[in-house]
């Protein structure tokens, strides 16, 4: 009878009186419990409510610490704000009034473990970046010295300037939260226009919504009046990617089944991630699926409903999906895209709600599925025992990796025509190309396999190539042995002997012919040189019996000495040594080179 009267708060199952915590007549499974900044499991006796959620002592300390005295022209001053969800979704503007609520904070910490917390996805975004970026950058590159100086001056100057945080009475900046990216804008004064502040940073903190940046020129007290501006595209490009990531999981639960569950997710203006619980490998063709799952959502344009109702009355209706672990306050903010949040109400035990995208969620979104133009999911790997992350973009950047694919299709087609070395070439260019470019995963296994079949054909030439060069290896063995059996007085057969070779670059097969002419002449010095001309490289194998390195000829000096004509290096042992040069154009004078080494070594 247990198991029917109590619920876990945060995950809403059922809980046992092993798994029990009871906190102020509320029920939590000990697994569930967690601090909401490190996610550490809490005990009933370190444990600090705020707004809802639960935290360390440790961390509430240095989190939510309160000055009791403020100065406004002070560089470590922190000014605060309320936030109004009305004006944190809709409008791109806002009239403010600076208030007198502080908070003890280091905003340079708070900036730089930001600018920590993103390096590795902002790494393998710029390590991603397609072309079409690389010729804005290089258009912007291209523009005139003087205005370079003069943003570089002004940015520098920027930069050097201390960092605030202002608090507002009412604001339209998106505080970090909820694995959704902060606002970037500027607040400009309503009284003087010359008082510019760039926020570069927004987080919440003791419940205060705080606007981190630096204040460009003038100054500011409190009760002045701003008008707050967010950076609208970057603004746009985020709400898209955090739509996505509700008609993404969606998509899992369809495609995959009803047991998947959200572990997290970061939404950035570039991507976003997704990450979620899953105990199976998801397939090429399962892949597919979600992805024209969502794209099936976006191109049916469905509205998008926001609103805020009980979260007792929100848990009944059927199909909603919530964050595995988080802990929602009474009062929740239902997102749903194509049925509005007052059907939901009105009939929640609706089997048809499974078919539609129903979450709670505080973040932004946009207005229509279709503003989210296109989807394509860039990446889908394991990062723990059962969890899985999907890395995906929207908007125009979907249409840049859709556009990447088109480019190495080109490339691909191109070098399907070309043979040899510059087939070779072209490959390891497209393999390149495939790491450096975003490109839809879908359709991404589809350009490994034609990689695949270039690489396929390139090995059939290389061992026809391997096959022809073998045939020239016995051809010139024979020619060599015909030369020194021509001597009908074995005394006069020459120390040594030097020869070139049509074996391209391959040095076993110099070393093979050397091989075949010392069973028979063990006494004499060889050194065999081969060129291949479509790489345009030198090889060569020199070899010396016993008898001449007491003489002073050995093979590692021989072979160097011939290398560094033809700007290569040698080396090895005084029997046996192999050199490469990369000029063979230089060849006749290697052959010389040679000759006269052995002659001076040999005192011929």
């Amino acid at each position: 009878m247990f198991g029917k009267n109590y619920k876990c708060l945060i995950c809403a199952k059922t809980v046992y009186p092993y798994e029990l915590i009871t906190l102020e007549k509320k029920y939590f499974h000990t697994f569930c419990f967690r601090c909401t900044h490190c996610n550490t499991t809490l005990k009933p006796s370190n444990y600090v409510p705020n707004n809802g959620k639960f935290y360390c002592k440790p961390h509430y300390r240095e989190l939510f610490q309160l000055k009791s005295t403020i100065n406004a022209d002070d560089s470590n001053n922190s000014l605060s704000i309320n936030l109004s969800e009305e004006n944190l979704i809709s409008n791109s503007s806002s009239i403010v009034q600076v208030t007198d609520r502080s908070i003890d904070l280091d905003l340079n910490e708070i900036v730089s473990i930001q600018q920590s917390e993103q390096s590795q996805l902002q790494q393998s975004e710029q390590s991603e970046q397609s072309e079409q970026l690389q010729q804005l950058q290089q258009s912007e590159q291209s523009q005139s010295q003087s205005q370079s100086q003069s943003q570089s001056q002004s940015q520098s100057q920027s930069q050097s300037k201390p960092l605030f945080g202002l608090i507002f009475d009412n604001t339209n900046f998106y505080a970090e939260q909820g694995g959704q990216i902060f606002d970037i804008g500027f607040a400009c004064s309503m009284n003087d226009n010359s008082i510019r502040f760039e926020i570069i940073d927004c987080q919440i903190y003791a419940g205060y919504v705080l606007h981190i940046g630096r204040l460009l020129n003038g100054k500011i007290q409190i009760n002045d009046q701003f008008e707050l501006s967010i950076h609208l595209e970057r603004r746009k490009s985020i709400m898209a990617n955090h739509s996505s990531t509700h008609l993404l999981n969606f998509a899992l639960r369809k495609i995959l089944g009803n047991r998947i569950e959200q572990r997290g997710s970061l939404v950035v203006a570039e991507r976003f991630r997704f990450d979620f619980a899953h105990n199976k490998s998801i397939s090429d063709n399962e892949l597919v699926l979600i992805d024209n799952e969502v794209n099936s959502i976006i191109a049916n344009k469905l509205p998008i409903y926001s609103k805020e109702v009980s979260k007792i009355q929100a848990n009944n209706i059927n199909g909603l999906r919530a964050v595995f672990g988080e802990i929602y306050p009474d009062l929740v903010r239902v997102v749903s895209v194509g049925v509005t949040v007052d059907e939901l109400l009105q009939n929640p035990l609706n089997e048809n709600w499974n078919n539609y995208s129903i979450e709670y969620c505080g973040g932004t979104h946009l207005s229509n599925s279709s503003e989210a133009e296109h989807f394509s999911i860039l990446s889908e790997e394991l990062i723990a025992k059962g969890i899985r992350r999907i890395v995906a973009v929207t908007g125009n950047e979907a249409k840049i990796a859709l556009a990447n694919v088109t480019r190495i299709e080109q490339e691909i087609s191109n070098a399907s025509k070309l043979e040899g070395q510059q087939l070779n070439t072209a490959i390891t260019h497209l393999l390149n190309l495939l790491l450096e470019l975003s490109t839809p995963a879908n359709l991404r296994a589809n350009l490994r396999k034609s990689i695949a079949e270039l690489q396929t054909k390139t090995r059939k030439q290389n061992e026809n190539q391997t096959d022809e060069y073998r045939k020239n290896a016995i051809i010139s063995g024979d020619n060599i042995l015909s030369h020194l059996e021509s001597f009908s007085d074995p005394s006069q057969i020459p120390p040594f002997y030097i020869s070139i070779v049509n074996v391209g670059d391959n040095s076993v097969i110099l070393t093979s012919i050397i091989k075949r002419i010392n069973e028979k002449y063990p006494e004499i010095a060889i050194l065999l040189i081969s060129a291949d001309t479509i790489k345009n490289k030198v090889s060569i194998v020199a070899h010396c019996p016993k008898s001449l390195i007491s003489k002073g000829l050995q093979a590692n000096q021989w072979a160097l000495e011939v290398a560094k004509i033809c700007k290569g290096k040698g080396g090895g042992k005084p029997e046996t040594a192999q050199g490469a040069g990369n000029d063979i154009s230089k060849i006749d004078d290697a052959l010389n080179v040679a000759t006269f080494f052995a002659k001076a070594k040999l005192g011929l």
